[in-house]
Order: C-alpha cells, then structure tokens, then sequence
C-alpha cells in the first residue's frame, strides 16, 4: 500500500493527475480544521492513495514548518497501514517548502526534467538539500525522448535487442522502479 502525499500547497497537481477532486486535505490537516482520514482517498489503481493538498492556504511555508506537520509525517511513517509514503513538493528552487519537507523525511529523490532542467540548476538543487541535510538517494529523470533526445539512448534501446523506431507514440516504455530504505520519500 502505497500514499501520496501532495505536499504542494501552491500549485497542488496530484488529484488532477489522479482524476479526483481536491476537497479536504493536507492544508485542513495541518491547520486543525480537517480530519486526516476523510482526506485520504484511493486514488484509482488498487493499494494506491492520496492525501490530498486541500485548499491553497495563505501560509504554506508556516504549515509545512510547523510542529503539526513534524507529527503527521511521523505518524505516517509509523502507521502498518501504508508500505510506503511518498510527498511531492513544489520545486526545490522556487520556494523554501521543498527544502522544509526535505529535512523531515528518510530520504528525497530529485525529480529532473530531461533536456529542460540546466545542470547548474540541478547542481543548485542538490545543494539546497544538503543544507537541510536531507539524504539524497539520487535523481530521477522525467520526460526522456528516447527517440529524439540523440544517438546515446537510441544506441542504448537498441543494444537490448529493441529496434529504435522514428515513431515515438508507437513505442511502448516500461518506467524504471526503484527500492529505497524508509519510509517518507520526497519526490
């Protein structure tokens, strides 16, 4: 059993995703006026949940950095009821809720979007996080073009016995899984 927590208080995306709506959440939680399990909802496929953002608040540095925050993430990483527990957050350099979230979890993926994300801005990230101490397991990169993205990841897909084809909406890719230790993760 798995639960996403939409940790972005800004601009929260998750339930769009998931195609459900965004009532009673993490921001209710938070600020004493909502109950943690009405606001989490099975998010479609099975052993899949979401604890959804709620309504943007005024405040979501405060929220997130409050000591109500600091007990809800360790009751969720002490519950039986979820394997794992995963936040996403807004983006690391745009405000200070990403690295407040970090410092609070067992570990943090940085998400990193393929042929769009300079490095010195993910180099920046990664330094961000280690100020806040927060344990870096590595670094995920999203929205790869295997097709178009030049000869490397062509060569690569093909060296396994696939045959690269020009028609990237044809090709049917599998995503990468990892295991990690711990069980809050920021994404």
């Amino acid at each position: 059993r798995v639960l996403l927590v939409d940790a972005d208080l800004r601009r929260p995306r998750l339930h769009k995703a998931l195609g459900l709506d965004n009532g009673s959440g993490l921001s209710n939680v938070l600020s004493g006026g909502g109950d943690l399990s009405s606001s989490i909802v099975p998010a479609g496929p099975p052993n899949l949940y979401l604890l959804r953002s709620g309504p943007v608040p005024p405040n979501p540095s405060e929220l997130l950095d409050s000591p109500e925050f600091a007990r809800l993430a360790g009751m969720l990483a002490s519950e039986d009821s979820y394997d794992h527990v995963i936040y996403d957050s807004p983006p690391v350099l745009s405000v200070a809720d990403a690295a407040i979230i970090a410092s609070r979890m067992d570990a943090v993926i940085l998400v990193v979007q393929a042929g769009s994300t300079p490095r010195d801005s993910v180099a920046r990230a990664a330094d961000k996080l280690r100020v806040v101490k927060a344990r870096l397991l590595g670094a995920l990169l999203n929205r790869v073009d295997l097709f178009t993205q030049g000869g490397y990841y062509r060569s690569y897909y093909a060296y396994h016995g696939h045959e690269a084809r020009e028609d990237r909406d044809s090709a049917a890719m599998t995503p990468a899984r990892a295991r990690r230790s711990g069980k809050n993760v920021q994404r």
